[in-house]
């Protein structure tokens, strides 16, 4: 991709993956190339890994289903599934992860427990629904936002987070 587009699509304050990673707003998170690397962040914007941690331990921002399944867009964009605020897929295998912005939950020290037992029921709804992997940790996740992402990326219509409440 050309670098001047790349800035365009990255920081344009009306671009999905602005949206995306204004939304994310954690300084210090874990991330890397490959979803097998956890490293420190400590000041690179988010933008700069395929892979990152979405959810700090005290919010959740996001929830993100894995579908291991070749036809996995299939089931993400099933008319009974909430359109997601992004779809990311690997092309060589048509596996895909997808992710709703919500609004942030919180769940660190005296965090009321119904939004959290809340949030938890809309993620494993979410993953019957799709046929979510029951096994994905959520601690990485692809990327959608990231300047050479690690799979196609579609970005849904819907400007605000979910609400949950």
């Amino acid at each position: 991709m050309d670098p001047a587009l790349l800035d365009v699509a990255l920081f344009c304050p009306e671009s999905p993956a602005h949206r995306f990673l204004a939304h994310h707003r954690i300084e210090y998170f874990r991330c890397g190339q490959t979803k097998s690397q956890a490293f420190p962040n400590r000041g690179r914007p988010a933008g700069d890994f395929a892979f990152i941690q979405l959810n700090p331990a005290d919010w959740l921002n996001f929830l993100v289903v894995d579908v291991d399944d070749e036809d996995a867009l299939l089931n993400l964009m099933h008319p009974a599934v909430p359109e997601p605020t992004w779809i990311i897929e690997n092309p060589d295998t048509g596996h895909a992860q997808a992710g709703w912005a919500i609004e942030p939950v919180y769940r660190g020290e005296g965090a009321r427990p119904g939004p959290i037992r809340y949030a938890e029921a809309v993620q494993r709804a979410l993953d019957r629904l799709v046929d979510g992997d029951p096994c994905f940790t959520r601690y990485l996740v692809r990327n959608p936002a990231a300047a050479f992402p690690a799979g196609r990326v579609w970005w849904g219509r819907r400007i605000s987070p979910w609400s949950l409440g």
